[in-house]
């Protein structure tokens, strides 16, 4: 929970991300699309995806389930494995970014409520429910077709790329001719 504004800065991983917003108005922009979460919003962020979370409007109320696929996988050389989980561990499949709000998200939020109340049973018992639900809130997506393929590879690699390099070798002023000359690409590109 949030009582001021607040920005977590623009940033990638190889986990799926799931937000659940519980009282918003909380802006999540992923892959360059900026959407509004309000009460019971849902928001998707595949792995490799460049994404931001902020708010100008607190309170802000909200979740972020981070987890790699692995956590849900049996390990196994299945149709799971082959057919959902590489593809989406690969970037060439992946799920809708926002769930719609109707039956379908209500009974996301539902599933989602009940994995954040497992924080208070013991270790056992919340690693085997919170990957049951996980497997349930997965299922639903595949159901209702809330998955697309995408081809190969992510299309923000150079956008990743400039993140790194400023992230690894600016603590202060940065300009675009230097950004410009490290890449190879033109200021107006960049």
């Amino acid at each position: 929970r949030f009582t001021h504004a607040f920005q977590i800065p623009v940033h990638w991983h190889d986990e799926l991300e799931i937000i659940y917003v519980r009282k918003g108005p909380l802006q999540v922009m992923v892959d360059g699309e900026m959407y509004v979460g309000k009460a019971q919003s849902i928001f998707i962020v595949n792995p490799g995806q460049l994404h931001l979370m902020s708010s100008t409007h607190p309170p802000v109320d909200y979740y972020t389930l981070l987890f790699p696929l692995e956590f849900i996988s049996f390990q196994t050389d299945d149709a799971l494995e082959q057919e959902l989980l590489f593809p989406l561990r690969n970037h060439s499949m992946t799920f809708a970014t926002e769930l719609p709000q109707d039956e379908l998200g209500q009974t996301c939020c539902a599933l989602l409520d009940r994995l954040i109340a497992l924080n208070e049973k013991t270790d056992a018992e919340k690693q085997i429910g919170t990957r049951i639900l996980l497997l349930q809130l997965i299922q639903l997506l595949v159901q209702n077709q809330l998955i697309t393929h995408t081809g190969t590879g992510s299309p923000l690699g150079i956008q990743k790329e400039l993140l790194s390099y400023i992230q690894q070798n600016y603590t202060g002023h940065i300009t675009l001719p230097e950004l410009s000359e490290h890449f190879h690409l033109s200021e107006k590109y960049i």
